[in-house]
């Protein structure tokens, strides 16, 4: 299971008796339960039927958050981006640019969902190298799979360094 922030585990135990015919692969699903370690990893434990349901997922608006201060990746800061998709029926592709267009890094190319997502931003482009003081643009483009209808939302990215 995934919420955006990251993957756990959700596990079922056969004793529970739990139907789950209703339910496949790729679902949007609510749980409940008890929360634990299992292996190493995060898991959520379901115990009873009323634990995992179909939410009722409404579409929302597509929105790009970058905060607005600088940001020194140099001193290893990590830059926090947020995004929401509108809805899981989307293509979504983030991507950084530099001023000149050019693209550094992308971030995310893939399904959308309908839940707001974070990613961590360490300023390195595609090669792993720290980028170089400047301005720099985070482009996000989410296409409906339904309609076609293309959104973009750009926010400046500026890439500084603390002065000695």
């Amino acid at each position: 299971m995934n919420d955006g922030s990251g993957e756990v585990a959700v596990r079922v135990w056969d004793a529970a008796g739990l139907d789950l015919t209703e339910f496949e692969m790729g679902d949007y699903v609510s749980v409940r339960g008890v929360v634990g370690i299992y292996q190493g990893s995060g898991q959520i434990l379901l115990g009873y039927q009323e634990d995992i349901q179909r939410p009722q997922i409404p579409e929302s608006k597509v929105y790009l958050k970058v905060p607005n201060n600088p940001f020194v990746p140099d001193e290893g800061e990590i830059l926090p981006i947020e995004f929401h998709s509108g809805s899981s029926n989307t293509h979504v592709t983030l991507r950084i640019f530099d001023l000149s267009g050019r693209l550094v890094t992308t971030l995310f190319d893939g399904g959308g969902l309908p839940f707001k997502v974070s990613y961590s931003w360490d300023g390195r482009d595609q090669l792993g190298e720290l980028l170089p003081l400047g301005t720099y643009l985070c482009h996000l483009e989410v296409v409906n799979n339904t309609n076609g209808k293309r959104t973009v939302k750009i926010a400046p990215i500026v890439v500084g360094t603390v002065l000695k």
